[in-house]
């Protein structure tokens, strides 16, 4: 889940450029938010966070992907006008990518210094969109046997027969024994990527 909110967030830009970038999930209760591009981790408690959960929970019609304006926040015009002002002009264009059990997950895309987002970028997001949704689904969709097991008390008794079971073979012991010189290699080696710029100085560890 971490590596595709990362991708959302900081591989966006390759499409169509924005200042900042941060993902949400709306539902009834309160604005969730998974991340902000280019930073490693977000302090949920900072006042720019909680100005976007006030916008985003006056949200008209989540569902609908727009450019928002003060309009579309109604009794939170004064938090987006913060907002605003921070950076010198904001231009906002909210893209939803999926809708689940009435809450919406959406990308918050930020333009500042009053810079617009014309009609052909907007076209773009929102095909890149249906697929971050896809992906989202299915990610959502693969906890749902989950949810669904714990919630059943004959499951759960399975499911802990499964487990003391599975325990019980890690106690048995198998000798791993390499009888010729070789090398293990990564079967699927993944590039590790820095959300933010900057210089390697030294790689402390052999290749390997």
């Amino acid at each position: 889940r971490r590596h595709l909110v990362f991708r959302i967030l900081n591989d966006t830009i390759a499409l169509a450029d924005y200042d900042r970038a941060s993902l949400w999930t709306l539902s009834a209760a309160r604005p969730v938010l998974h991340g902000v591009s280019g930073l490693p981790q977000v302090e949920r408690e900072a006042p720019l966070v909680a100005l976007w959960s006030s916008c985003l929970g006056g949200l008209q019609e989540p569902e609908r992907g727009r450019i928002l304006g003060p309009q579309d926040v109604p009794g939170h015009e004064q938090s987006w006008r913060t907002l605003q002002g921070s950076v010198g002009g904001l231009t906002v264009f909210w893209l939803p990518l999926s809708q689940r059990g009435g809450a919406v997950t959406g990308l918050w895309l930020e333009r500042w210094h009053g810079r617009e987002w014309p009609e052909g970028e907007r076209k773009l997001l929102e095909i890149l969109a249906q697929a971050y949704g896809a992906a989202w689904d299915r990610f959502e969709a693969g906890l749902g046997w989950i949810r669904r097991i714990l919630g059943d008390s004959g499951s759960r008794r399975r499911l802990g027969l499964i487990l003391a079971a599975a325990l019980l073979l890690l106690l048995v012991r198998l000798p791993l024994r390499v009888a010729a010189p070789c090398e293990v290699v990564a079967k699927d080696p993944w590039i590790v990527a820095a959300p933010v710029a900057g210089v390697v100085e030294e790689v402390l560890v052999e290749p390997g």
